[in-house]
């Protein structure tokens, strides 16, 4: 910390004041379909909701403490910040009204998804020193029959008196030559400049007075827009741990993998078994813990954009650039913990599709020009613990270590109805169109919805050939998170009736959120219990994160088809990269690269080839 040295000065008068600007919010939901950036912020603090039988008006209050508040005649100003949520009306959709302290300071309507940023100007004079209250109102107007928006934050910016709080103040210098900060309890005040809050600034050109059992210091600013911290320091908070800073040993350019694994180090043991489990198949395999990935390229702090940045220096600064990329934990967009799930260990990136964000691990080894296309093969084992990542490791090797069989030359190929409201996607047909790379050698079991006399016999039919064992189960129609088609032939409840051992296929979801893995405190998707199922189930899982388009679909599935039958590819992570090329090739620029995610391991050894 570098100290600053200086001389007396005098004190300036006690309602020398500076602009103060506080910003309010809170994160108590969230809704990532509200966007296409993945940059914007998706977190909202309240929502107004209304409708023909509950037309409002509702208002919410908040009540913040605001502390020095000039006496002096000025202006403050309020920015309260919205989000529409709904846009069905011709006209304006959305009517808020504010009110500060009881004061009405105005209204504004807006339309449909629009953001609206509505400012006020306020006389000071209407603001409490201490407790304030801000209240917003919201209204269906006559003729409308539903209004949606939500409450993002608020910001306040006012006169503030340099005076200390418990000890303390955050300040700006605002073009004052001398600043004199008042309300010490003690004479241990020391002055920061805190401008660059990474090289704070030790000022000792201070003059300390005191005024009954009050204290007062007086320093000149660094300069007209600089930021300072006045902190009595017997009241400083002190660290209950300093770490030593350590190498970067990430960060060696000597450094070289064909597979990495990341994990939380709690994960360690079980990351390495599966490293040493490639290293007897050739692969030089290195084991990355993620708290190291965090220190080393985002200072410690939690986030996936460290995990990004890491693989980008992998990928290009190593002697050798990783081939395969294996992320050990499931993860939610709450990396940040707003909602207090937790268990939030491989955090995601999110990315913008036209029916809003969803997670794409694929993004983490898409290192060279962002052009939607990854570069490393990259795959989740999506565990919470050591007991299910022992789990999928005994399946992984049961399955790489099985016996010849019948079923390893066994395709299950499994189609959707054609649906009446939405008749141009002929899921059957797709399907056909898809199969005919499969060789002859190999058995195609066909389970279509159009061709089965009900839904229950197709189900059966579904349940009864996973457990028989096959080399691939190939979906293609409309889907949820927990289950396949409307009927429901392929479920989450269905898992723990699987006994195929074994006996595993890989499974192809071309449909919609088979792998939604990111929601919040959710563990329930399809993806994640057949690969977790300890007597069956499926080796790795091949679906999106979020809402699929079936056109582009079937030019991903035909392309992944192509990979396994007829390059013959040997690595599922290959086959899955071949497939995303080839649907980049055709569809430039699709989101749907993105959003279809390996469940499994990425070097797995495909049997049946």
């Amino acid at each position: 910390m570098e100290r600053v040295e200086g001389g007396a000065l005098p004190p300036v008068n006690e309602e020398q004041a500076f602009t103060k600007s506080l910003h309010f919010e809170k994160e108590t939901f969230d809704i990532p379909e509200s966007t296409q950036n993945s940059n914007a912020d998706y977190w909202f603090w309240e929502t107004f909701a209304f409708d023909a039988g509950n037309p409002g008006p509702y208002s919410f209050t908040h009540v913040f403490e605001l502390n020095g508040v000039s006496a002096l005649s000025t202006t403050a100003t309020l920015t309260v910040h919205l989000k529409g949520g709904s846009d069905i009306e011709a006209g304006t959709d959305h009517h808020v009204q504010v009110s500060l302290n009881g004061l009405f300071l105005g209204e504004a309507t807006w339309n449909g998804l629009e953001t609206l940023d509505l400012g006020f100007n306020i006389d000071q004079a209407n603001l409490n020193e201490g407790q304030n209250s801000l209240a917003i109102t919201g209204v269906l107007d006559n003729g409308l029959t539903f209004s949606l928006f939500y409450l993002d934050s608020f910001d306040l910016t006012y006169e503030r008196l340099y005076k200390a709080v418990d000890n303390r103040l955050h300040l700006r210098g605002d073009g004052n030559q001398v600043v004199t900060v008042r309300g010490f309890s003690d004479p241990g005040v020391g002055i920061f400049d805190v401008t660059n809050p990474k090289k704070p600034k030790l000022i000792t050109d201070s003059t300390l007075e005191k005024a009954g059992a009050s204290y007062s210091i007086s320093f000149v600013p660094a300069s007209s827009d600089s930021h300072h911290l006045a902190q009595s320091m017997n009241s400083a908070q002190k660290p209950t741990l300093i770490p030593a800073s350590e190498p970067a040993p990430l960060k060696d350019f000597e450094n070289s993998a064909d597979y990495v694994v990341i994990t939380p180090s709690d994960l360690k043991s079980g990351a390495q078994a599966l490293a040493d489990h490639r290293t007897t198949q050739g692969l030089d395999s290195k084991v990355v813990i993620l708290e190291d990935v965090m220190d080393h390229f985002n200072d410690g702090i939690f986030s996936p954009e460290a995990i990004k940045d890491f693989l980008t220096f992998a990928y290009h600064a190593w002697k050798k650039a990783p081939t395969y990329v294996a992320l050990i934990g499931t993860g939610s967009y709450d990396y940040k913990n707003h909602l207090g799930y937790g268990n939030n260990l491989m955090p995601p990136l999110m990315v913008g599709t036209p029916n809003g964000l969803f997670a794409s691990d694929n993004r983490y080894v898409d290192v060279v020009g962002n052009d939607g296309l990854p570069e490393m093969i990259i795959g989740r084992l999506p565990v919470l613990n050591d007991q299910e990542l022992q789990t999928i490791l005994g399946k992984l090797q049961a399955y790489e270590g099985a016996e010849p069989g019948e079923w390893k030359k066994r395709v299950l190929l499994l189609a959707d109805n054609i649906d009446p409201m939405d008749p141009w996607d002929d899921f059957a047909a797709d399907s056909d169109q898809v199969a005919s790379a499969v060789p002859q050698t190999y058995t195609k079991i066909k389970i279509y919805l159009d061709d089965a006399p009900d839904a229950a016999t197709a189900h059966n039919q579904v349940i009864n050939n996973l457990n028989d064992g096959a080399f691939l189960l190939n979906y293609i129609g409309h889907g949820a998170s927990e289950f396949l088609a409307q009927e429901r032939v392929l479920e989450v409840s269905d898992v723990p009736n699987l006994t195929n051992d074994e006996k595993l296929p890989v499974v192809a979801a071309l449909t919609c959120l088979t792998g939604y893995f990111a929601l919040p405190g959710f563990q329930g998707y399809l993806g994640r219990a057949l690969l977790l199922h300890p007597g069956g189930g499926a080796v790795a899982v091949w679906s999106p994160t979020g809402l699929s388009a079936n056109s582009k679909a079937r030019i991903l599935d035909e392309a992944f088809f192509e990979a396994l039958f007829v390059k013959g590819k040997t690595i599922l992570g290959e086959a899955v990269f071949e497939a995303l090329s080839g649907l980049q090739e055709k569809a430039k620029n699709t989101y749907m690269v993105d959003i279809y995610t390996l469940m499994g391991d990425p070097a797995l050894i495909l049997l049946g080839r």
